[in-house]
C-alpha cells in the first residue's frame, strides 16, 4: 500500500511527542520498556495492515526489531547523553 510507511512513521512520531515530557523522567529500564511498547505497537499495526491488504501470515517474529531497539536503548541513551555533555562543554 502506498504511504503505509509514512503513515506508520507519522504515528510513531506523534506517539513519541505525546510521551516525551514524561519519558525523560523515567529510568533507563523504564525508558527501554516504553521504547518496546512504542515500537511494538507500530510494528503490530504494520503487521495488521499487511494481513489486511495482503496474504494472511501471523507470527511473532515481527516484534524482533522492537525487542532489539528496547535492548539497545540504554546504550544509545548513555552514548547520546555523554555526547551531548561533551558538545555542550566545548
Amino acid at each position: 500500500m502506498l504511504g503505509q510507511n509514512a503513515l506508520l512513521l507519522s504515528l510513531l512520531a506523534f506517539l513519541c511527542a505525546l510521551v516525551y515530557p514524561r519519558f525523560r523522567a523515567y529510568s533507563l529500564v523504564q525508558q527501554a520498556l516504553m521504547v518496546l511498547v512504542l515500537l511494538g505497537s507500530v510494528q503490530l499495526l504494520e503487521q495488521w495492515l499487511r494481513t489486511l491488504l495482503g496474504p494472511f501470515a501471523i507470527h511473532l517474529s515481527f516484534l524482533t526489531p522492537s525487542l532489539i531497539g528496547a535492548l539497545l536503548w540504554p546504550w544509545f541513551a548513555t552514548l547520546f547523553n555523554a555526547l551531548g555533555r561533551r558538545l555542550a562543554g566545548d
